[in-house]
């Protein structure tokens, strides 16, 4: 979340309790920590809208001048840069059960089927799986 006087390049993770979430050693100069946006309550509220019919969703969104702007919805939790912030990963772990997904809890046809059990197996066979 740049704000205003950054560089773009500033970046900043925040869970959605609006705890900072530090990223890795080596991730580079432009992550930093900033105040909480006084538009956090705000953003975290248009997010939990935009994203409610799914079941897990990234949504990003930068303030600037103290105006909202959404970035992007990501079905992947974290980057895809090749940074990993392991505090967001072990949240989205935590948080996210695929197997009560709509696609794995609503019975699917033709090839959906067979990919679908597929999955269900797999997903059985992963050490620490949700009780």
């Amino acid at each position: 979340m740049p704000r205003a006087g950054m560089n773009m390049a500033t970046k900043c993770h925040f869970d959605r309790d609006g705890i900072y979430a530090p990223p890795p050693d080596g991730s580079g100069k432009q992550w930093v920590l900033i105040d909480l946006p006084a538009s956090f309550v705000r953003m975290r509220a248009i997010a939990e809208t935009l994203t409610a019919t799914f079941d897990h969703m990234r949504c990003d969104f930068y303030e600037k001048n103290g105006d909202i702007f959404f970035s992007e919805f990501s079905v992947y939790p974290l980057s895809g840069k090749g940074i990993i912030n392991t505090r967001l990963r072990d949240l989205c772990g935590e948080k996210w059960d695929l197997r009560q997904s709509w696609f794995l809890t609503t019975p699917q046809r033709g090839w959906r089927r067979l990919y679908a059990a597929a999955l269900r197996r797999w997903l059985e066979t992963l050490p620490g799986k949700p009780a």
